[in-house]
């Protein structure tokens, strides 16, 4: 079975896949998400060593190589963590424009990756203020294609109850940032339409999530999230671009 049967079967097996919402793109939409990978695809990286410098993370992506197409991390969670610099890479696209990133580990080597030098400040993080909060509360962040740039579509925390689940949590952040939703079924049925117009459609793409960072194998409708826990919504083209296989 190749790859692309492979995703339509996911899409449909919803309550027991973590690749829920994954189906086709349109071919219009497929079309325009080729050209845009094409003219944004890294063509040359040139290289120096950097001293061994503290920095701390403001925003951002992780991404496992300069190549920058796969995904690692997502600097919001590492507010409170100090990365140091290794390497500088000058990243030459195919339209002609030139980025520099940084290759940085955080001092346990647990964290590491290329992030663009203008999401990383001087200096040590501070370290998260130890307090009890008040609510019981989620950070949920939902990314658009990486071909696109991993545009953040929504970021934020928000308060739950008793029962809510990935799914349950994503619409309550698209709520308070206005971005438009659309999904069919409820509980392990749900299927996501689309993200601020991010359909998925008759070639391959799809919305998938990841809750503290891991794929879980049920459907968001039906898996439950508690307080403290980070939900991330990622369009995938490729699955191995956000570091699942089906």
């Amino acid at each position: 079975m190749n790859k692309l049967v492979k995703l339509a079967a996911c899409t449909m097996m919803l309550a027991g896949g973590a690749a829920l919402g994954t189906a086709y793109q349109p071919a219009g939409s497929a079309i325009t998400a080729q050209a845009k990978s094409k003219s944004t695809k890294v063509v040359k990286v040139s290289y120096k060593n950097l001293s061994k410098k503290a920095y701390h993370v403001t925003s951002g992506t992780f991404y496992t190589t300069s190549h920058l197409t796969k995904v690692a991390h997502y600097g919001t969670h590492y507010k409170s963590t100090t990365f140091y610099t290794y390497k500088q890479g000058t990243v030459k696209r195919a339209n002609g424009k030139t980025a520099v990133y940084y290759y940085v580990k955080s001092s346990n080597g647990k964290v590491k990756g290329w992030i663009w030098h203008s999401s990383l400040k001087a200096g040590a993080a501070k370290k998260a203020a130890s307090t009890t909060p008040t609510s019981q509360t989620v950070q949920v962040a939902v990314n658009g294609p990486i071909s696109a740039g991993n545009p953040t579509y929504a970021s934020g925390t928000v308060k739950i109850k008793k029962g809510a689940t990935a799914f349950s949590v994503l619409q309550q952040i698209c709520k308070a940032k206005g971005v438009q939703l659309s999904y069919s079924g409820s509980g392990g049925s749900t299927y996501i339409k689309s993200i601020n117009h991010k359909k998925v459609g008759t070639s391959s793409g799809g919305w998938i999530y990841t809750v503290n960072g891991k794929f879980p194998n049920t459907s968001a409708g039906s898996h439950a999230v508690h307080a403290g826990d980070k939900v991330h919504w990622e369009w995938t083209v490729n699955a191995g671009d956000r570091g699942y296989n089906f």
